[in-house]
C-alpha cells in the first residue's frame, strides 16, 4: 500500500473517514490517533521484517492521514520507535523524521537497548531541548512497566519513570502493561500517583539530595 497512491485513497476513503465520521458522534471520547507505531521498522528493517519501503513513502500517507485526522477535531501523533528518529542535534541522531507530517504532538518510546552499546537516546537522561525538540509537545508514549536501565541512573523504577519525565520536561509517560512481568501490575497504578508528590518517585541519590540542600 506504501507504493500505491490509489490504495492509499482508498485506504482513507473507505476506512478512516467512515471511523473519524463515527467518532464525530461521541465528541471528548478520542483524544488523538496514532496513525502507526513503530514506523521507523517499515524503513529501517528489524525482527519479523520481511519487506521495507522508502521514508518519503511512509511520510506522504501519514500527512494525508493527519490532515482528515486534524480535519475532524481530533490530534494527530504516531507512535515513533526512539528519540533516534525525532531530532535535530544530540549525539548519534539520524533525523527528524516526522516533522512535515501534521503531527499535534509527539510521541516517542523507550526501552533499555536505547541506552547501551554507546546510545543516549532515553528520555528519563535528558530534555527535550537536547534533541532539538521543544519541550511540553513530546509524550513519551511507550516504557517498560518494570524497572530497567537507563543511560545516566542506572536502573529506574516505574515511578521513577514518572518523576524524570516530569522533571524533564515531557508531556508524560505511559508504560505499556502488555510487557509487564507476571507479579508486577500494581507498578503503573504507583506511578499515576506520582502527581500528588512527586519527591516520593524521585530515584534514591534525588531524594538523598534534596534532604541536603533542605
Amino acid at each position: 500500500m506504501m507504493l500505491d497512491s490509489s490504495k492509499q485513497q482508498a485506504y482513507i476513503d473507505n476506512g478512516l473517514k467512515p471511523l473519524l465520521n463515527l467518532f464525530k458522534k461521541y465528541p471528548g471520547q478520542v483524544y488523538a490517533i496514532e496513525m502507526f507505531n513503530e514506523p521507523e521498522w517499515m524503513v529501517k528493517g528489524g525482527t519479523g521484517v520481511h519487506r521495507t519501503t522508502h521514508l518519503s513513502n511512509v511520510q506522504n500517507f501519514v500527512k494525508a492521514c493527519n490532515h482528515e485526522i486534524t480535519k475532524a477535531g481530533i490530534k494527530a501523533t504516531i507512535g515513533s520507535a526512539s528519540l533516534k528518529w525525532n531530532c535535530t542535534k544530540g549525539h548519534w541522531c539520524e533525523g527528524d523524521w516526522w516533522n512535515n507530517v501534521g503531527l499535534s504532538f509527539r510521541t516517542i518510546h523507550y526501552y533499555a537497548w536505547m541506552a547501551e552499546g554507546g546510545n543516549q537516546f532515553d528520555p528519563f537522561s535528558t530534555r527535550p531541548g537536547d534533541w532539538g525538540l521543544p519541550e511540553g509537545k513530546v509524550l513519551i508514549g511507550e516504557t517498560p512497566n518494570y524497572s530497567d536501565q537507563s543511560y545516566k541512573h542506572g536502573k529506574i523504577s516505574v515511578q521513577n519513570q514518572f518523576y524524570l519525565g516530569h522533571a524533564n520536561g515531557w508531556i508524560g509517560v505511559m508504560p505499556w502493561s502488555d510487557q509487564t512481568p507476571s507479579g508486577h501490575y500494581s507498578e503503573i497504578d504507583k506511578g499515576l500517583k506520582c502527581h500528588t508528590n512527586w519527591n516520593s518517585c524521585a530515584p534514591k541519590y534525588e531524594e538523598e539530595a534534596q534532604e541536603f540542600l533542605q
